[in-house]
């Protein structure tokens, strides 16, 4: 698989405006950086570093957004917030597209998140469902993140109230 990640890569530099080998990349990454064993240091940096290579490829604005959003959320899942903190630096903060956008948006929650600061990711994200537009592909994380911090500020009825929200729209 890591051959196959290595000839897309090179495929895509040597066409960088080709938006199928883009999604190729991006979706061979999203893979194998889920599947790469973590448990040590030299293995994490080794996911990061495959991550990295792949969203340094990148040309392609909504594919580098995603790609840099996996590295963040990877970064913030391992702990690694200074690492988050640069590499959400690298991402679009005000991106034209929803997609792009909400990528944006959670990763910048998740890291509020685990930075444990739950006003931030209000701010992000907004106190209910609506208030900020988010992508569908992203509705179901940032409603979870969203809930968190409105449990820690306090609104345990609004976070509830808003996970309830999500399940019912995805289930309707």
């Amino acid at each position: 698989a890591l051959t196959v990640w290595a000839e897309l890569r090179k495929k895509l530099e040597a066409d960088p405006d080709d938006p199928d080998k883009a999604l190729e990349l991006m979706c061979v990454t999203f893979a194998l950086h889920g599947t790469l064993p973590a448990q040590t240091q030299a293995q994490r940096l080794a996911r990061r570093a495959l991550a990295e290579a792949s969203a340094e490829a990148q040309t392609d604005p909504l594919m580098r957004q995603k790609t840099l959003y996996n590295v963040v959320i990877g970064a913030v899942r391992a702990g690694e917030h200074a690492h988050a903190r640069a590499w959400l630096g690298r991402m679009d903060p005000r991106s034209r597209g929803l997609d792009a956008d909400s990528s944006y948006r959670v990763a910048s929650a998740a890291l509020a998140t685990a930075l444990r600061d739950p006003a931030e990711v209000t701010k992000i994200l907004g106190r209910e469902a609506g208030a900020v537009p988010i992508h569908g592909s992203s509705r179901a994380l940032a409603a979870v993140l969203r809930a968190n911090a409105l449990e820690k500020l306090g609104s345990l009825d609004a976070a509830v109230e808003g996970l309830y929200a999500e399940a019912l729209r995805r289930h309707s």
